[in-house]
């Protein structure tokens, strides 16, 4: 809630850098195959992927809609896409290499209260698959298949209106 990222050694008592932003931090991950880089997302709608050794920005885009509130950030296949989700309900893709609009999934049901997009909560690579495990404050865990952004399986269980809970792999 300070808007910064902190940088932290385990067997060190200050941190290593300070990376600040302009509203509250949301989401980070860090890139995969590159631990020169992580990824964030902030309440300002719009996505960073820093470079630690430079200390800086490396490149950044914004979400575009109305709902531009950025709620969880990963990479998936491979570090090959950084993949945001919204407080609207939407999983967007960028190209990793240079931070551009590849696609996005909007994460709801066909039909019933859950029609419109809840926050999305989590976003999880299937490693070694084309899959992403998504949670959301709609009380469901969606699997989507990267190939063609199909909806492989959908779970149901513990009711989440409101709580950063997300699933994983693990």
């Amino acid at each position: 809630m300070d808007k910064t990222v902190r940088l932290w050694h385990i067997s060190r008592r200050e941190c290593l850098c300070c990376f600040q932003h302009i509203d509250f931090v949301t989401a980070i991950a860090f890139h995969p195959r590159d631990d020169r880089y992580f990824l964030s997302g902030s309440l300002d709608g719009k996505l960073r992927l820093w470079n630690i050794p430079d200390k800086k920005v490396a490149l950044w885009n914004e979400v575009d809609g109305t709902t531009r509130l950025i709620t969880a950030a990963n990479f998936c296949q491979n570090g090959k896409y950084a993949v945001i989700g919204t407080y609207d309900g939407r999983c967007i893709f960028y190209d990793t290499e240079r931070l551009k609009y590849h696609t996005q999934i909007h994460v709801r049901s066909t039909r019933g209260r859950n029609k419109v997009g809840r926050k999305i909560t989590g976003i999880e690579p299937l490693p070694g698959e084309n899959k992403i495990l998504v949670t959301s404050n709609d009380s469901r865990i969606r699997l989507y298949d990267l190939r063609d952004l199909s909806l492989s399986m959908k779970y149901k269980g513990y009711v989440n209106s409101s709580s950063q809970i997300k699933a994983s792999f693990r």
